[in-house]
Formats: structure tokens, C-alpha cells, sequence
């Protein structure tokens, strides 16, 4: 594109380049995400904290629990945080 000095062209650029950030994070299978307001579904379950269940390119995800299938529709347009893993290592006396 050329350069602009113009309010609205430099506006929509940088709304082009904030969506285009988000949409390319990468989610994978078993990752947690955690949105910033509560998310409400058909049967009654609503929650912040979701994990990614990746089938290809589908992406469903279960409650925290582990249990459910959603389908949160354009997830990547949302502000939401990767939940860290706590992983717990072998002990291993010498």
C-alpha cells in the first residue's frame, strides 16, 4: 500500500493489522483458553475457561471440567488468554 497521511486510511490499517494479530495465534488440541467475560450456551452451562478440542481445521472446545461440546463462533475475534499448564515432574533420587 502506499503511504498515507489521511486519519481514516491510517485508522483502518491499524483495525487491518489488530485482527490480523489475533487471528493468527495459534491454538492447539488440549490448550486452555480463558476469556474475559463468561461465555452462555443452549444447555445452560456459561464459563470463562475452555479447552481446545482440534479435529484438522475444526475447533470445538469442552468446559473445564473436560466434559461438553461447544462451538464458540468467531473465538478468534474475542480477547482471550492461554491458560499456563501446570506440569509436575518426575522426582528422581540419585
Amino acid at each position: 500500500m502506499s503511504p498515507t497521511a489521511k486519519e481514516h486510511a491510517l485508522d483502518w490499517r491499524r483495525r487491518c493489522l489488530i485482527r490480523l494479530r489475533m487471528h493468527g495465534r495459534k491454538v492447539e488440541d488440549g490448550m486452555r483458553l480463558r476469556f474475559p467475560r463468561a461465555i452462555s450456551f443452549g444447555d445452560g452451562h456459561s464459563g470463562t475457561e475452555f479447552i481446545v478440542v482440534k479435529k484438522g481445521e475444526r475447533v470445538t472446545f469442552r468446559n473445564s471440567e473436560g466434559r461438553g461440546s461447544y462451538r464458540i463462533t468467531s473465538f478468534r475475534d474475542l480477547a482471550w488468554t492461554v491458560v499456563p499448564e501446570t506440569k509436575v515432574h518426575r522426582t528422581v533420587f540419585a
